[in-house]
């Protein structure tokens, strides 16, 4: 006989304490004996001792169950009954799962983007402490001049340091046998310490070093050691030629400067530059750590006392800012409409369980005349919501994975350069929120209903039936219905104001004609004079003219060309008496510039070599012109210039070009002739093709590679991309909110349909009544159509006032249009009485055809 099982003391223990130790005694003492039975006829268990703790188990979960309210007792049921609820109307939980999974997804996937680009702090060690200080004004006037720089160094008390940072790219760099054109990073020692970094491998140049001159050192980022070196520590005194200078690699950065999420190591190669207590210009920007504790204001303020400089406060801002400033406030506003969303798809389920519940009220009035108490009815609807919220949630779960990734493509696609893109995911922080937003959308759904169904009285609730529906219902169904709307309301006007503003954008004329339009980046230095390249392409099949523009960013609708580089100040020559200037960016051209940029002459035209007069010529743009001579004409007129200094003849006027995009008015702008030249080997051309330019990037990288070896795609633009690249975000965010819109009124118009019917289906008695007592057919249909009108009136009394106060918040980002822009709400509101009506219209017939017959036998 096999041996008899013991049971695991603990359980027995608990099995004591749930019921009493003499039951415990009789539990073990019946299933040894059962044990035994089994063993007597052949059946023994295989594994005796798991059977028999596994049966006290069961008998540890009975008497704990036993002596449980009875609301926990009855879960089981409760959970079958809110499946059962799926089986009695699968049509109206299939549309309550399709609306919350629309709206889930829609917040998951945009909280995935606002999370991954703007949300999540850097990868630093106390990264709000890290702030950026400009050393130039919104003018771009340097305000931290090196002298002011050291003072803040030595004076500053509110940071723990400062240094300078600057990124380069455009010279030759050989970094041991590899030679390309990388991007360089000048900076200071401090910087390491600000950062908290320590090298990989090697370590960093120390204040020391560069206080006695020892400059000549460098230290290569991560990811470029790895991939070009295969990490080896070989490449310590290695060296790095910069130009003309030389470098000896000491260090590596650490891994975390090549963190996807840090923009901070991006550059392959940092090298030290102090900034001299006397030179010449100022660095591009610097890095503090602030002391816990301190505060950005704080900080500008003691800049400020420091620098003495009348009217000059610097903006001081987080390095995150830094970053994602020019995308933060659309993201933002872009999570707040996902949110709007999510509340348009609750409200709307919210009132089809409203609808569930009144329907079903007559069986809940049999549950309650059985003996079912008010919390397990409550309990019921409540886990029917929850129940339909988890389908939700799995739907939209699979639907963000394919929605994130779309959401990354086009975000990398249409915005080129958005700080950590490339990190956007469904990481755990969005699928915890996604679960959150669910769950309280599940409990938010069924509240309402189980609390209407839960407070009326079981007479009243079999008196009413499905047949009719009681006032309390109806009104928060009306409630329910008006939140919907005036949400679908605010999110239409905020996607208007968005969609009128891309039109109000894209209506502008930039001043250059970019069609079949090429540009070459002036950084790019040819191995040979710009003459002999300008030579060889007008000798390329396709290319109709070529013209070159030096000293100067090419006054392209383009980020990456970014304007001039030099501004100089213009005066009337020709009448002292006249104190009029203005500062204008100064373009050194050929003659045939104009007319291959497509630049049109409002007046007079341009020079050419044999131009004979006693003074150089010199084109104005339309708002020079205007700030120097008024409404006169200044044609023949004379100039005086700083640089390039003398006199000049305006020999004609252009229109304003808008070097930055059309959303931004730039400086006015002075064309002066660029002379023929056998030395230049910087400048920057345009070339008008006769062909479609995209077929024309190929011939001219081809006839380009013998003078610019090193020449990549990005330094060759085509004007049409690169006009879509500046108003690529004015699109995204019009096509966004747009989206927004489009779903919002969906499911509002849902709403109003479903609500409609749901009236008629269970006023079906009522409607008979009426018609057998005379009503018109078309009298009943006006009057759901009013019912609906109602609604709809009342829901854009509630939104129109809110989207007019919300929409202030976000008036930064409108252009040519406002917040209070009477059109807008002229329009949202045809728009939205016509999506009400035709959802309500359907309900209203199907009300006037009911036959009184039929709708009275029920």
């Amino acid at each position: 006989m096999k041996a008899m099982p013991r049971p695991l003391a603990s359980l027995t223990w608990l099995l004591g304490k749930v019921s009493s130790r003499h039951a415990a005694r009789a539990v073990i003492g019946d299933l040894i004996e059962e044990f035994r039975e089994r063993s007597d006829h052949d059946r023994p268990s295989r594994h005796a001792a798991l059977w028999l703790n596994l049966q006290i188990l069961r008998f540890i979960a009975a008497a704990f169950l036993s002596g449980a309210p009875r609301l926990i007792r009855s879960a089981g049921l409760i959970v079958r009954d809110g499946v059962r609820a799926f089986r009695i109307a699968p049509a109206q939980s299939l549309f309550i799962v399709l609306v919350l999974a629309a709206g889930v997804t829609t917040g998951t996937v945009t909280f995935s983007v606002v999370d991954a680009v703007v949300l999540k702090p850097l990868p630093l060690a106390e990264p709000e402490q890290l702030v950026g200080i400009p050393t130039r004004d919104e003018n771009f006037t340097e305000r931290i001049t090196p002298e002011l720089f050291w003072r803040l160094h030595d004076h500053l008390t509110s940071v723990e340091g400062l240094a300078p940072r600057m990124t380069f790219t455009g010279d030759r760099v050989r970094v041991g046998e590899f030679t390309d054109e990388w991007p360089v990073t000048f900076t200071t020692a401090e910087i390491f310490d600000l950062l908290r970094w320590t090298p990989a491998i090697g370590r960093f140049w120390t204040p020391d070093e560069e206080a006695r001159g020892e400059t000549d050192v460098a230290v290569l980022g991560y990811r470029f050691w790895r991939q070009q070196f295969s990490g080896a520590t070989s490449v310590l005194g290695e060296t790095v030629a910069i130009g003309k200078r030389t470098y000896r690699v000491i260090g590596v950065l650490p891994a975390i400067s090549d963190h996807p999420e840090l923009d901070l190591g991006s550059a392959p190669i940092w090298v030290p530059r102090p900034v001299p207590r006397t030179a010449p210009s100022s660095p591009f920007g610097i890095l503090a750590r602030m002391r816990p504790g301190v505060t950005t204001t704080q900080v500008a303020d003691e800049i400020a006392r420091l620098a003495e400089i009348p009217g000059w406060r610097p903006v001081v801002t987080p390095l995150l800012d830094g970053y994602v400033r020019p995308v933060r406030q659309w993201m933002l506003l872009a999570l707040g409409a996902a949110a709007l969303v999510v509340l348009i798809a609750c409200v709307n389920a919210a009132n089809m369980m409203l609808t569930r519940a009144t329907r079903r009220a007559q069986e809940m009035a049999i549950r309650a005349s059985l003996g079912a108490s008010g919390r397990q009815i409550t309990a019921t609807l409540l886990v029917e919501g929850i129940l339909l919220s988890a389908a939700a949630t799995v739907c939209a779960l699979l639907l963000s994975v394919a929605g994130v990734q779309v959401a990354k493509l086009a975000v990398t696609t249409m915005l080129r350069g958005i700080f950590r893109a490339s990190t956007i995911s469904l990481n755990g922080r969005v699928l915890v929120a996604g679960i959150t937003i669910a769950a309280l959308t599940g409990v938010l759904i069924a509240i309402v209903p189980a609390w209407q169904t839960s407070r009326a009285p079981v007479s009243s609730l079999l008196k009413d039936g499905a047949a009719t529906v009681t006032t309390g219902r109806r009104r928060w169904r009306g409630v329910f219905l008006t939140a919907e709307i005036a949400s679908v309301v605010v999110l239409l006007v905020v996607s208007w104001l968005f969609v009128a503003s891309l039109i109000r954008v894209v209506s502008i004329d930039v001043g250059i004609d970019g069609r079949n339009l090429i540009a070459i980046n002036p950084r790019l230095e040819f191995q040979g004079t710009v003459d002999e390249v300008q030579e060889r392409l007008e000798r390329v099949p396709g290319v109709s003219s070529v013209a070159v523009a030096a000293g100067s960013s090419l006054p392209l609708v383009g980020r990456a060309f970014g304007g001039a580089w030099h501004t100089t100040t213009l005066d009337r020559a020709d009448d002292t008496r006249a104190a009029s200037s203005v500062t204008v960016l100064q373009y050194r051209v050929t003659s045939n510039y104009f007319d291959v940029a497509g630049l049109r002459f409002l007046r007079g035209g341009t020079w050419s070599a044999q131009t004979a007069s006693d003074a150089l010529p010199v084109v104005l743009d339309e708002r020079a012109a205007r700030q120097l001579f008024g409404e006169e004409d200044p044609l023949g007129r004379h100039v005086r210039a700083t640089e390039p200094k003398g006199v000049f003849r305006v020999v004609g006027t252009v229109p304003h070009a808008y070097v930055r995009g059309p959303e931004e008015a730039y400086h006015p702008s002075a064309y002066f002739p660029l002379r023929p030249s056998s030395t230049r080997t910087f400048a920057g051309l345009f070339v008008r093709t006769s062909r479609p330019p995209e077929k024309m990037l190929s011939p001219i990288n081809e006839a380009l590679k013998p003078l610019a070896p090193l020449t990549k795609d990005p330094f060759v633009f085509v004007a049409d991309e690169a006009l879509a690249r500046l108003t690529a975000t004015r699109r995204f965010n019009a096509g966004l909110m747009s989206a927004f819109g489009l779903v919002g009124v969906l499911i509002g118009a849902a709403g109003v349909y479903a609500v409609m019917t749901s009236f008629v289906a269970q006023q079906t008695r009522e409607i008979g009544v009426r018609l057998a007592l005379g009503a018109t057919p078309a009298r009943i249909q006006r009057g759901v159509l009013t019912l609906a009108w109602r609604h709809l009136a009342a829901g854009l009394t509630l939104g129109l006032p809110i989207a007019w106060w919300s929409s202030q918040g976000f008036a930064a980002l409108l252009f040519g249009v406002t917040p209070a822009d009477v059109s807008v709400y002229l329009g949202v509101t045809a728009l939205l009485m016509l999506v009400g009506f035709t959802a309500a219209w359907l309900p209203a017939r199907r009300a006037a055809g009911v036959d009184p017959v039929v709708s009275l036998r029920r």
